[in-house]
């Protein structure tokens, strides 16, 4: 069995706190990639809520709150442009560019930030690497290495 423990809040909008992750490192089906998403934004007080919306709208999971962790999702490999938005996809908060993602991939992407001390983005963390910032569509900065992607076992 393998563990991701993660930092969240930021001690203002949401109280400091260590959320202890399983994950299952199982195969994807062919075809297919697994994604965890998770909401660690502390954008706000309380909730935070945000949605994640294709570029058209088109809502994929809405009214996430703060500290929401989806389960590993079995999705078709390819490219994904996906955007976090406010409640009804009014304000984009978060647009990381488009990601290519292969079959037999296993992703955790985070949304990270409170936009004032760190500005919101995305932390990709594929499973067995070490994980990266994606580029934000309108500002492109060096990726921040923040955690070891080395699962731990447990005993």
């Amino acid at each position: 069995m393998y563990h991701l423990a993660v930092a969240v809040g930021d001690g203002v909008n949401q109280d400091l706190d260590l959320v202890l992750l399983e994950d299952d490192l199982s195969a994807p089906a062919a075809g297919e990639y697994h994604l965890r998403l998770s909401h660690l934004a502390s954008f706000a007080p309380g909730t935070a809520t945000a949605d994640v919306r294709l570029q058209d709208g088109t809502a994929i999971l809405e009214n996430v709150n703060f500290g929401d962790v989806t389960s590993f999702l079995p999705l078709p490999a390819g490219r994904y442009d996906l955007v976090i938005t406010t409640p009804g996809g009014g304000t984009a908060l978060i647009d990381p560019i488009a990601v290519d993602f292969a079959e037999g991939t296993i992703i955790s992407a985070f949304a990270t930030g409170d936009d004032i001390n760190q500005e919101l983005a995305v932390f990709a963390l594929p499973a067995g690497e070490i994980g990266f910032f994606l580029p934000d569509r309108y500002m492109i900065y060096m990726p921040l290495i923040m955690m070891s992607a080395n699962p731990l076992e447990s005993e």
